[in-house]
């Protein structure tokens, strides 16, 4: 939400109250929120810790501000010219609460609640602006998985043909909980028989069916797909090696193909039953394809 507003006259206000920038730094080191003051040659003012740890990377007085990268709600990339603090600089608006996910110092992401406000002197040259950052990382994902268990739920009493249920539920996981989903199901034969394919690039969709269609897992492999569904344990991958890699792999077509849709970290999930697990989901999470 953006107000557009003549800027308060802080600095004359802050002079006049006699308060000086050993309070203001205090204050910036009091609050809950990220918080940063930059002038108009973006350069920073003022960093307290707080917006350290939301960005995981150093910020210090006179740095030139960072060059940050984040999303909008719908997956657009925020331009340099639209993050709220230059807009606060530039334009003289008061940026109240976006959200915003950005890319952490560290390469992972985060949702953060943005705020932004001009610092101008009298007459109306801004001269500085504020940007405050709210983690709310852990909040949205409490509220993404509530909504996914309800639309799974919503989903498995959809159909009565498990596989047409199945596949809607990889459709539902990608993106909101993956990258990349895939679901395997043992036949009759106990063959491993894979029967849905998803990628939030639609690209590498078929990359992935190349995969399956080539080398299907196989049964009595003591890695990956196989062994989840044979020991009915969940496996997780933190990082996808090259040796990882090698231990998956059906053949040397099979050992490329897996690097094509960007794989880092991936989650191996057993399908339980009362007689035994009948096949396994394999999620890739979001962070494991971001640059």
């Amino acid at each position: 939400m953006t107000e557009k507003t003549d800027p308060v006259p802080s600095w004359e206000l802050v002079q006049q109250a006699g308060l000086d920038e050993t309070l203001l730094d205090a204050l910036l080191k009091l609050m809950p929120s990220g918080a940063l003051v930059a002038n108009a040659e973006g350069r920073i003012l003022f960093v307290n810790r707080q917006m350290e740890e939301v960005w995981r990377m150093s910020m210090q007085p006179g740095m030139a501000v960072p060059v940050w990268r984040g999303f909008h709600p719908d997956g657009t990339e925020v331009e340099a010219e639209d993050w709220p603090l230059a807009r606060a600089l530039n334009r003289g608006e008061i940026v109240r609460d976006e959200e915003i996910e950005i890319v952490l110092g560290d390469g992972g992401r985060s949702v953060v609640r943005v705020s932004a406000a001009p610092l101008s002197k009298e007459g109306g040259e801004v001269v500085a602006a504020l940007m405050t950052c709210l983690d709310i990382s852990e909040t949205r994902r409490r509220y993404t998985s509530r909504k996914f268990l309800s639309d799974a739920g919503a989903l498995l009493s959809s159909s009565l043909d498990p596989v047409t249920t199945l596949r809607n539920i990889a459709r539902l996981a990608v993106p909101t909980l993956a990258d990349w989903c895939t679901i395997d199901l043992v036949d009759s034969e106990g063959n491993i028989e894979r029967v849905a394919v998803e990628h939030i690039d639609q690209r590498k969709v078929q990359v992935a069916a190349e995969l399956a269609r080539r080398h299907s897992p196989m049964a009595g492999s003591g890695a990956g797909v196989a062994e989840a569904i044979r020991a009915g344990r969940s496996e997780l991958v933190h990082e996808v090696t090259p040796g990882v890699l090698d231990s998956f792999a059906e053949g040397p077509r099979h050992r490329e193909l897996p690097e094509e849709p960007g794989l880092r970290s991936v989650l191996i999930v057993p399908l339980l039953t009362r007689s035994g697990p009948p096949g396994d989901t394999t999620c890739v999470p979001p962070s494991s394809a971001w640059p």
